[in-house]
């Protein structure tokens, strides 16, 4: 077993340091499209009638060559790329010495995005040693919690920065709707805490609401079967109610499901009833009309594909797993190279 364990920190820290050694020629690469001749207007040499080549686009071109991602996310790679040397050395140190995972250098570097240049260098060492020393003393934190003590780290030395990204962060809320495969959608939104919490309400009321008609409509139902003695079976189901609010349907029909009936009949009215009647309704149409993703340039829904259930929890923040998946997400890009925002509010 100690071997076994032993291999699984080896793998992880190999992992991070490649992840590293990716970012590093990325930059390299960028570094010299900067430097190459179709890139740049050379006074001293003019050129009329040739265009200026964008040293981003050049360098995505040599990243999608060599790696088989879009040419999103090769943009994204090479603007955390960029972050990582100019701004946050920190962090790209400590990856490259495997202490660091892809995914927790992208957290920190978004909470560091907005921090003053001049005491940017200090804030980051800080808040790369003190994550760096919970987990060396066998903590575990999650994305909430890394966010949260990064924060208080910045909020002693620069405050406005926290302000400022909190207040700009308002201006990113959206929803989207991606279809996926079976004749399922998904939906995500990113909303103000005060926004969700509403929405959150709405729907448990909603859910209140039907489960009690329906137990209320079995009820009846049953309380009329026992008083008819000419029933012609007494064993057979008195009710058409799709769920009788029994302890064997409630495993049936996951709390989810009921919180996605919920949304439906609150925005459709009765007629999302065709589409949400339970588990046992399984409709034919495969959605073939819906329309592709409603999505904005900057953000993408959950690459999983799956719904997800309103959640505060550090589970439901889920962390960009990095170069090779369809993770939109990469450290605000403040260089000059970096024209595009990467960033999107996981997991």
């Amino acid at each position: 077993m100690s071997y076994a364990a032993t291999a699984l920190r080896a793998g992880w820290e190999a992992e991070n340091r490649a992840a590293a050694t990716r970012y590093v020629a990325a930059y390299e690469v960028m570094v010299e499209c900067i430097e190459h001749p179709d890139c740049a207007d050379d006074p001293l040499r003019p050129r009329p009638g040739y265009a200026v080549v964008d040293p981003l686009v050049m360098a995505t071109g040599y990243v999608v060559a060599m790696f088989p991602i879009s040419t999103r996310l090769a943009k994204a790679l090479i603007c955390a790329a960029w972050d990582l040397h100019n701004l946050y050395p920190a962090i790209l140190s400590a990856m490259q010495e495997g202490r660091l995972s892809d995914a927790e250098g992208r957290i920190l570097a978004q909470q560091l995005s907005h921090v003053d240049l001049d005491v940017l260098p200090r804030v980051q060492q800080e808040v790369v040693d003190d994550y760096l020393a919970k987990v060396e003393a066998g903590e575990r934190p999650g994305n909430k919690a890394i966010r949260d003590r990064a924060d208080e780290i910045i909020t002693k030395h620069d405050q406005d920065g926290v302000r400022r990204r909190k207040s700009e962060t308002k201006r990113e809320r959206g929803a989207w709707i991606r279809k996926g495969r079976d004749g399922m959608s998904t939906l995500s939104a990113y909303l103000l805490n005060e926004e969700a919490a509403v929405l959150a309400e709405a729907l448990e009321a909603k859910m209140a609401a039907t489960k009690a008609a329906e137990e209320e409509a079995a009820a009846a139902a049953a309380a009329s079967a026992a008083s008819s003695s000419d029933a012609p079976d007494s064993d057979a189901p008195a009710s058409d109610a799709p769920f009788s609010g029994s302890a064997d349907s409630d495993r049936e029909y996951a709390r989810s499901q009921r919180r996605a009936d919920a949304l439906m009949s609150s925005v459709c009215g009765d007629a999302a009833d065709d589409f949400s009647a339970g588990p046992d309704n399984d409709p034919d149409d495969d959605n073939s009309d819906l329309s592709g993703s409603a999505a904005g340039p900057n953000h993408d829904p959950d690459p999983s594909g799956s719904p997800s259930n309103t959640d505060t929890s550090d589970d439901a923040d889920t962390a960009d797993s990095g170069v090779g998946t369809d993770s939109p997400r990469a450290p605000e890009a403040r260089g000059p190279a970096a024209r595009e925002p990467t960033h999107a509010p996981a997991g």
